[in-house]
């Protein structure tokens, strides 16, 4: 419809004005490709197990991560005990062939006397000192023990030397306490080198048990087997640092 002359110009025509149905030029594709999403949309904060910014600029700690727990394992734990210092200088040395040679020595001749005393009439009088020579190899056995628990005496094994050989004159009571002795040593002995990390070996009770065992069962190999035994404690002890 025309306006009479004169008259302004009127609206246009029904229809949507210009660029009406087109999309933004920034949102406008190519034909086949997927729209793109708007900024932010589908857009989490923060992904999940990554941290945030937070409120006023601190960190937050992202969602599916633990926080810091604030008590901590305590200073050494899971790591091997550090050695409690310097050993104690005991000044303790065992010679094993000068043990065995009072222990065996004595009570070989105390023996030999005593059968040659009571086979023979000529020297009956043996037999009143025949004692003697057998009384150095049992004092050879309480220096011995004496001697092997002096080697780790540092306060914390479970008896002193003096004890250790003074309780064996306990009647009925020295029966338990040879035994507290005999097996215990080898325990506080692997104490005492752990306790101290000194470069020496571990040593396992088995021998020990092989010892009792071949006492009561094969009477005739024990005495061989108590010589190793000694053998073993000796250069056990000359292991540790003495002076």
């Amino acid at each position: 419809m025309q306006q009479p002359p004169g008259y302004p110009p009127g609206p246009g025509g029904y229809g949507g004005p210009p660029g009406y149905g087109q999309p933004p030029p920034q949102q406008q594709q190519q034909w086949g490709q997927q729209p793109a999403a708007p900024a932010g949309y589908g857009q989490q904060p923060g992904g999940y197990g990554q941290p945030q910014q937070g409120g006023y600029g601190q960190p937050q700690q992202g969602y599916g991560q633990p926080a810091p727990s604030p008590y901590g394992a305590p200073p050494g734990y899971g790591a091997p005990a550090a050695a409690a210092g310097p050993a104690p200088k005991t000044g303790v040395k065992m010679s094993a062939g000068l043990y065995i040679a009072f222990m065996i020595g004595g009570v070989a001749l105390g023996g030999a006397l005593t059968a040659w005393g009571a086979t023979d009439s000529k020297v009956t009088e043996l037999l009143m000192f025949s004692w003697l020579p057998m009384m150095v190899g049992v004092i050879a056995q309480y220096v011995f023990i004496y001697r092997q628990w002096k080697a780790i005496d540092d306060g914390q094994a479970r008896t002193t030397p003096g004890k250790a050989v003074g309780f064996l004159f306990i009647p009925f009571f020295n029966i338990y306490w040879i035994f507290n002795i005999f097996f215990g040593w080898v325990t506080d002995y692997n104490k005492y080198v752990q306790r101290y990390g000194i470069q020496a070996p571990q040593l396992t009770q088995g021998l020990w048990w092989a010892t009792i065992a071949c006492a009561v069962l094969f009477p005739i190999a024990s005495p061989f087997l108590g010589l190793y035994l000694v053998i073993v404690i000796c250069r056990a002890v000359n292991a540790l640092p003495s002076t």
